[in-house]
């Protein structure tokens, strides 16, 4: 019989952001993910990671559909039949992806206290009901319904540092400039795409195979209509690409302009030594 003690238990952690690169904890076993009824945004500031007290970085957190910034993550059917007066309205829940990490029941509290500190500027505890993509890695064991409960770090617009929504190019042009004790706000978003783009690619996969071969597994993450599937994966990974693309062009072009100042910097001394030598001759 399982204990009712939490601290006797093992304990989901389910990682969203920095999470999926770079736990930097002690955990058994990890599985990709997907959560309902909630969007990443890059919404909450950052002063002790990717900025600091003055300007501020930008990284993600997790924005409810019920709540009013949420509104617009709304989406409904696009077919003529249900833009109709008589087809109902029905709108998907948002899927957010990530990573579930499973700790030891004996490893908890020491995750839990380097979490809390990690995770210490605007962000509280909450938990989630967390949809697996696949059997979790380093291990066979299999986990009834391929759902499991899980913590998640995530920060509201009641705490602190949270900044809300901002246009695609102010986001973008605030994460280009940002810098904190953990590295360049750039970094941060880089290295987010790219986990997601791993996490999509490989959920690709695993849909063609099962499509190829229907006697294969199929996980929860690819029990879906073409249509949710498409809704669903794509708004999550457009809009990180979108902001991934911004920024980039951001950079290059800081970069372009860095270096074209410099090489016009460097000219200035030869033209100053070919003028004074003409002087002194």
């Amino acid at each position: 019989m399982a204990s009712d003690n939490p601290a006797s238990q093992d304990l989901w952690i389910f990682g969203y952001g920095s999470l999926i690169w770079r736990p930097a904890f002690k955990f058994v076993r990890s599985a990709p993910g997907y959560i309902q009824g909630y969007r990443r945004r890059f919404w909450q500031g950052s002063v002790d990671h990717r900025g600091v007290p003055g300007k501020p970085g930008r990284v993600v957190t997790l924005i409810e559909d019920a709540h009013p910034h949420g509104e617009h993550f709304c989406h409904c059917p696009t077919t003529s039949e249900s833009k109709s007066e008589s087809a109902p309205v029905i709108c998907q829940p948002s899927r957010t992806y990530g990573v579930v990490f499973q700790v030891a029941a004996a490893d908890r509290e020491e995750v839990l206290s380097y979490l809390d500190f990690r995770e210490s500027y605007g962000y509280c505890q909450a938990e989630v009901d967390v949809h697996l993509c696949s059997p979790p890695c380093c291990s066979d064991k299999p986990i009834a319904g391929h759902t499991v409960r899980a913590l998640v770090y995530m920060a509201t617009p009641d705490c602190e540092g949270y900044l809300g929504p901002e246009t695609l190019a102010n986001v973008a042009a605030q994460i280009s400039t940002a810098k904190g004790p953990s590295g360049l706000n750039t970094e941060y978003l880089f290295n987010l795409a790219q986990s997601l783009n791993a996490i999509y690619a490989a959920n690709r996969a695993r849909r063609e195979q099962q499509q190829q071969d229907p006697s294969s597994p199929a996980p929860d993450l690819l029990q879906c209509s073409e249509e949710f599937h498409q809704h669903d994966i794509g708004e999550d990974h457009f809009h990180i690409s979108e902001l991934d693309r911004e920024v980039r062009k951001l950079v290059s072009a800081a970069c372009s302009s860095a270096s074209a100042k410099e090489s016009a910097q460097s000219s200035s001394p030869r033209i100053d030594s070919v003028t004074s030598s003409s002087k002194s001759g």
